[in-house]
């Protein structure tokens, strides 16, 4: 009778926050999925409707991300935003495994299927360079380099951290966080999928090291914040 307890328990705690971490990661692809929508109301030669877009996604970005820090904040209150230039070095050794990582990987990829390029960053390199306006390019940088490192740090580890994994293993949520964040990346290969999977390994364990999402947020912005300055260079 007791183990059939536990078994409850347990099957009620990881449907519980599993519904919690849905949840917050569907609240968190509003702005990319409004970014798409409102992509085809930019170029239409009418400045003020480009700025007017841009704001009101700025806005809704802001609240929503507002919200989904809060919740993570109340759910560990020990977490406290403190960095120090020693802090920023660290995470910028991350990043610079994480490039070496993608770097060895790329050229693998160019060695075995003939292009180093995953079809994630075919598609945001498209967006860019096919961008109706100056307003979107700036919309697709500030979601690039802030957004997605604030949302997707919060949301793959942070809040799985306090919720779904509160009890599991650093290394059980270390794996399981690094395979989903890799799911989201449309890998088309194997070595793709490594990549993105590796790198996820790298950004939770920056996290981890001392419970500080926004550690794994640095990573997360240097990284991306390179991959943009690449994309906008290729335009």
């Amino acid at each position: 009778m007791k183990e059939t307890n536990k078994v409850s328990k347990w099957i009620k705690f990881v449907l519980v926050n599993g519904l919690i971490c849905l949840g917050f990661f569907l609240l968190s692809q509003v702005p990319s999925f409004l970014s798409a929508v409102f992509l085809v109301l930019y170029g239409k030669k009418v400045l003020f409707l480009d700025v007017f877009i841009t704001v009101v996604w700025l806005v809704i970005s802001f609240f929503i991300t507002r919200y989904i820090w809060k919740y993570y904040k109340e759910k560990n209150q020990e977490d406290k935003i403190q960095l120090t230039l020693k802090d920023v070095g660290i995470s910028f050794g991350y990043f610079l495994t994480g490039s070496l990582i993608t770097f060895i990987g790329g050229l693998s990829m160019e060695f075995i299927y003939g292009n180093s390029e995953s079809q994630n960053d075919e598609m945001i390199r498209m967006l860019i360079n096919k961008s109706p306006s100056n307003w979107f390019i700036l919309l697709m940088v500030i979601q690039l380099t802030l957004l997605a490192p604030i949302l997707e740090e919060l949301v793959i580890r942070g809040i799985p951290k306090v919720t779904l994994f509160k009890d599991s293993p650093n290394w059980f949520m270390l794996i399981m966080t690094s395979l989903f964040f890799s799911s989201l990346h449309q890998s088309t290969n194997i070595i793709s999928f490594l990549i993105y999977a590796a790198l996820g390994g790298v950004m939770c364990h920056a996290y981890l090291r001392r419970g500080r999402i926004i550690d794994s947020m640095m990573v997360h912005f240097f990284n991306n914040l390179l991959a943009t300055i690449a994309f906008l260079f290729l335009i």
